[in-house]
């Protein structure tokens, strides 16, 4: 019966925080490319509402920087709108479940009326004879408390840009993105991740596939992988993924991208990341980090990092040292930044232990009960008082077996 009592109203208050306390702690680090005039990366942090947001400038139209910091003014300006939507889904227990795909769709609308205010500077622009076209890719993250102690986040791009998930015991995990629609529009960075998610492709072969610069050094390097691995290796697939990954892009990158086209006509890719507990972190960076730095390399390079400010800072630094020594053949002189957005009141293992991802705790089912019981302490009926009694020893039991 308590059960019962916990469905009907864990989702009709939200539960009080001390004033000053925020769920999540932000943090960002952003250096400009020596190439370019201005930084043409913008980012925005929101750390009271768990809102985070990223755009990549594109240089080749004009007024890249331009056009990204216009697309996270307008994410600004949206932020308390996106927060009340996921505030009022989260107070409806009837779609409780369905709660991620709810969030999904707020945050789908709010990407399509930011990419309407890029667009409507590049109709000015057209309109007024100038040459510029202000584009930009564009991402963001919204985190929010699924139930006490348990937190998701609902992520949305138009672009390249990419969102990784550093677990509180140091793993690293890139986000997938649901495979766009077959509208003819595929782009590279989006077959590519189609191949990895259908497990055509193990996360190395994903990655030289994704830094190859011709068909010739793919061959060379997939085979060497191979040769060294043991692993028997399929050429005629790769060959054929190669041409198709790089066959019909729209301009040199492939890139769909706000400002160009309608918002209506965009690819709005989204994906929800589950599970995370206090102390993992959301991190969303531009294409000069995720150029300059190979998924599997990143949980060494964290290693260790204690705070968010730490965890940006790394990515940033060693995303500009690889740049400038030319380590990696796709890691061109770009403008790299990060964003971060922390799950707070963790305590971060770095290595060894992993928090547990599935169920609750005891203490955290205790404190759940605890607070729908002083939810309905002051109006019981008869059968709300026999269920706050069995609340109450319930909470005894999992108390006493702590």
């Amino acid at each position: 019966m308590a059960n019962g009592l916990f469905d009907r109203l864990l989702y009709r208050e939200k539960a009080p925080r001390p004033e000053g306390e925020s769920r999540f702690v932000a943090a960002s680090a952003t250096e400009a490319s020596r190439r370019h005039e201005r930084n043409e990366d913008a980012s925005f942090a929101d750390a009271e509402t768990g809102l985070i947001g990223l755009a990549d400038g594109v240089s080749g139209g004009g007024s890249g920087d331009e056009a990204s910091r216009m697309a996270m003014d307008a994410l600004k300006d949206a932020s308390s709108q996106i927060d009340r939507m996921v505030d009022a889904a989260r107070r409806d227990r009837f779609v409780v479940r369905d709660l991620g795909t709810r969030v999904g769709d707020a945050m789908e609308a709010a990407a399509r009326q930011v990419s309407d205010r890029v667009r409507t500077v590049v109709e000015r622009y057209r309109a007024e004879g100038r040459p510029e076209r202000p584009h930009t890719t564009f991402i963001m993250a919204k985190l929010y408390e699924r139930e006490p102690g348990a937190y998701e986040a609902s992520v949305v791009r138009v672009g390249n840009s990419r969102a990784y998930v550093l677990r509180a015991d140091g793993n690293v995990e890139r986000a997938q993105f649901a495979p766009p629609e077959a509208t003819g529009k595929v782009r590279k960075h989006e077959l590519i991740e189609t191949f990895l998610q259908k497990k055509r492709l193990d996360a190395r072969e994903v990655e030289l596939l994704d830094q190859a610069t011709s068909l010739e050094q793919l061959m060379e390097r997939w085979n060497a992988y191979h040769a060294d691995t043991g692993m028997p290796g399929d050429e005629t697939f790769i060959a054929a993924a190669y041409k198709q990954t790089y066959k019909g892009m729209l301009g040199p990158s492939g890139l769909q991208v706000m400002g160009s086209i309608p918002s209506g006509e965009l690819h709005v890719g989204r994906t929800v990341i589950k599970g995370l507990r206090p102390g993992d972190r959301v991190v969303l960076v531009s294409d000069g980090i995720s150029d300059a730095i190979p998924e599997m390399d990143m949980s060494e390079l964290l290693q260790g990092a204690t705070t968010p400010e730490e965890v940006a800072r790394r990515l940033k630094d060693e995303a500009v040292r690889v740049m400038r020594t030319g380590e990696m053949d796709r890691a061109k002189e770009d403008d790299a930044t990060v964003q971060v957005m922390e799950v707070a009141g963790g305590s971060p293992t770095r290595s060894g232990t992993r928090f547990p991802r599935r169920g609750r705790s005891g203490e955290s089912l205790a404190r759940s009960v605890e607070r729908i019981m002083q939810l309905v302490e002051t109006n019981l009926t008869p059968e709300l008082e026999r269920e706050v009694e069995v609340a109450k020893s319930e909470v005894a039991a999992l108390r006493a077996r702590r």
